[in-house]
């Protein structure tokens, strides 16, 4: 699939049933297109990988939808090879501070319940039960797993593209120092905390509110099996306070380091989506710059 243009051709053929008279056209992700069609989401592979991995996220979806106040993107149908999916339009708008910065005290109170209770759900899971073990994990073994959906991978291949960048001196020590303390913090999280299941994109726009039908997640694209630290990274993002109010309201035996881990997270993914710019512009310019130099802190923000 070349375009979010050639997925809608293709889709009228599969389901000529679905209403195609006014699609929008929304930001697209990496590694899939997505069309608004009405009251739905269509969804198609561009990779093969996000292809594989389609059937078990629908699973695990299913199975988390009872366990959490927040709203999931289910599958309602699928062509047999996974190609495209279909699902329920999850209304709401994007949380980013802005939005977080309007809403009464008691949406924000809401919201924070219905978050926590969508990381209990996922980092509570027995990830050695169906259809949690078909998950990618971070780790095989002793080994980090080389595949590319997995963590320690796109580490690895996002050192080799820094290689192949134009970047000042202080730009590439930042990097530096930032891509060496992700290979001592995954080899951490692997020896001395649980793997646990992670969204591992919950960055504020795939965080939905509406006053009316409250918190919706979607783009489970990037669940893994590994460190729960990763899913509380971009909380800060919406508002200082919040992961230390999500974390408390989990209830769940999360160690005392998480939310320093989650900074380094949020700076690992603040230099990939810089790289992401430099190479293919995806990322727009002033959202990768201005998450760069947020992320040459190497503690964060209120950290004792």
């Amino acid at each position: 699939m070349t375009s979010p243009a050639a997925l809608i051709t293709a889709a009228e053929k599969t389901w000529p049933d679905l209403d195609y008279r006014d699609p929008a056209i929304p930001r697209q992700g990496m590694d899939h297109h997505v069309a608004v069609l009405g009251d739905h989401i269509l969804r198609a592979s561009v990779t093969d990988a996000y292809r594989a991995q389609a059937p078990t996220e629908s699973a695990v979806l299913a199975e988390l939808a009872p366990l959490t106040d927040t709203r999931l993107p289910l599958v309602l149908r699928h062509t047999d090879d996974w190609s495209f999916t279909l699902h329920p339009l999850i209304p709401g708008r994007a949380l980013d501070a802005a939005h977080w910065g309007r809403l009464p005290r008691s949406e924000r109170g809401q919201l924070t319940d219905q978050l926590a209770s969508l990381l209990t759900a996922l980092h509570s899971r027995d990830i050695a039960a169906s259809p949690y073990r078909d998950v990618e994990p971070w780790f095989h073994g002793p080994a980090p797993n080389p595949a590319p959906r997995a963590l320690p991978a796109k580490v690895d291949l996002l050192r080799e593209q820094v290689t192949e960048l134009d970047l000042d001196r202080e730009d590439r020590r930042v990097i530096g120092e930032i891509l060496a303390g992700m290979d001592d913090l995954l080899d951490r999280a692997h020896h001395a905390h649980r793997a646990r299941l992670v969204h591992g994109d919950l960055y504020p726009a795939h965080l939905l509110w509406s006053s009316g039908h409250g918190l919706g997640a979607i783009d489970f694209s990037d669940m893994n099996l590994g460190d729960p630290a990763v899913d509380f990274a971009h909380l800060s993002d919406i508002s200082p306070e919040l992961p230390d109010e999500v974390l408390a309201r989990t209830g769940l035996d999360h160690d005392p380091g998480i939310l320093d881990r989650a900074w380094a997270y949020k700076r690992w993914d603040a230099v990939f989506l810089l790289v992401d710019h430099l190479r293919t512009g995806h990322t727009g310019a002033a959202t990768a710059h201005s998450l760069f130099d947020a992320a040459r802190h190497p503690t964060r923000p209120g950290a004792r």
